[in-house]
């Protein structure tokens, strides 16, 4: 049950909507991998992983953090998600263009994780997948 499906430029998984980000953990000098715990509405308790980050944000978390959609973009990113990000990741316009060289020529993706409440996470990743906890 911890499928993920890619389509439509949303990460689809039916753990993901309306669930509550309750920790954030990053580490850029270990395994390079973002890790969102998460409570799902059915109270299934998991982790969102992001592996093999290059670049990642997370702004405005607050005392509920509850996830609206996960998109995801290659080469099709709209000009205001990727406007946004640019903000959100405070780098340089050079940095910046090397990212989306990277996102448009390989296999990473910048993903959003866009709130209904709370925190917004954008990171550019290589891979994301869901580990459920017991």
């Amino acid at each position: 049950m911890n499928e993920i499906k890619l389509e439509d430029n949303i990460v689809i998984h039916s753990y993901l909507h309306d669930a509550e980000i309750v920790g954030v953990e990053y580490n850029r000098f270990k395994d390079k991998n973002l890790i969102l715990t998460c409570i799902s509405s059915s109270d299934v308790n998991f982790k969102l992983i992001f592996l093999d980050v290059v670049e990642m944000s997370c702004f405005g978390f607050q005392t509920q953090n509850v996830i609206l959609n996960v998109q995801y973009f290659n080469d099709d990113a709209p000009e205001d998600v990727i406007n946004e990000a640019r903000k959100s990741f405070e780098i340089g316009d050079e940095k910046f263009k090397v990212l989306l060289k990277l996102i448009k020529e390989t296999n990473y993706s910048l993903f959003n994780v866009f709130p209904s409440v709370g925190c917004e996470v954008f990171v550019i990743a290589h891979e994301v997948r869901i580990d459920l906890l017991k």
